[in-house]
């Protein structure tokens, strides 16, 4: 269930968020306030999207941090907030909705995905190929199913991985398939 809800905080809400946010009424919340614009079209760089979304990510499943997560309340809504704000700016070169701080174009967008999927891997790999149990919560939680700590950390990372995949290629058929339309409409502009 943990994990699910982190999916949806990094993958679903943020995607949805930005789906539902006109773009007339927030290029005229960045034209009313330059300042926030400099600052989002630095926060929203693929670049910078994509490396402070994979060091979140990375940072609260580092044990140390993943265990104090769970057992302070405020703490672990704080790792909810920097997830989704980070997921926030991941999507945003994706299908941010702004003609003033636009999406990248789609060849680009395909590259920013594959080297999101990369970032993310050592993370899985870490969970997946361990012969240590990383997180002591996996000893004490309840079990669900008869897994030992570590086949159940194993198949989150697993599971984790495989989630990812699925909405990496996910967004990268309809990246390709939005390319291809703009392709056949506009040969000469769809780069």
């Amino acid at each position: 269930a943990h994990m699910i809800q982190h999916n949806v905080l990094m993958y679903v809400s943020p995607l949805f968020l930005l789906l539902a946010i006109p773009q007339p009424i927030f290029d005229r919340f960045l034209e009313t306030f330059p300042v926030m614009e400099k600052i989002l079209g630095f926060l929203f760089h693929p670049v910078i999207a994509g490396l402070l979304f994979t060091l979140v990510f990375s940072f609260w499943h580092v044990g140390a941090f993943y265990e104090a997560a769970i057992r302070d309340k405020t703490l672990h809504m704080a790792e909810h907030l920097s997830m989704f704000l980070t997921s926030v700016a991941m999507w945003w070169p994706i299908c941010g909705p702004s003609e003033r701080l636009r999406p990248i174009p789609f060849g680009p967008q395909m590259l920013y995905i594959l080297a999101l999927m990369l970032g993310q891997t050592p993370i899985f790999a870490i969970l997946t190929f361990s012969n240590d149990v990383l997180y002591d919560t996996y000893f004490y939680a309840e079990r669900i199913i008869n897994l030992s700590p570590l086949e159940d950390q194993k198949t989150g990372g697993v599971l984790m991985k495989i989630a990812n995949m699925v909405v990496s290629v996910g967004v990268l058929s309809s990246i390709f398939y939005r390319w291809s339309k703009e392709q056949k409409a506009y040969p000469e502009e769809a780069v």
